[in-house]
């Protein structure tokens, strides 16, 4: 319950923020979401933001989870 909670609202943000930004005549819209290692807190709450935002049709989305293979990299 916690969890959902947390994810919808970023969910809402970006909502309520995409009116604005088409209004100014934006085409792009970046979200970071990080926490310290990178492959486990940030990665599950990106994916659900992803799951909530995919379903609105109207715009492309695209994630990219940039440290979540960082140790297998360093041969850890």
């Amino acid at each position: 319950p916690q969890f959902n909670r947390i994810a919808a609202a970023p969910a809402r943000w970006a909502a309520e923020t995409e009116a604005n930004y088409i209004k100014e005549g934006k085409n792009r819209l970046v979200i970071a979401i990080g926490c310290t290692g990178g492959k486990h807190r940030s990665v599950t709450l990106t994916n659900a933001l992803y799951e909530r935002l995919k379903k609105n049709q109207k715009y492309g989305l695209r994630v990219e989870h940039r440290d979540i293979d960082k140790d297998a990299k360093r041969g850890k």
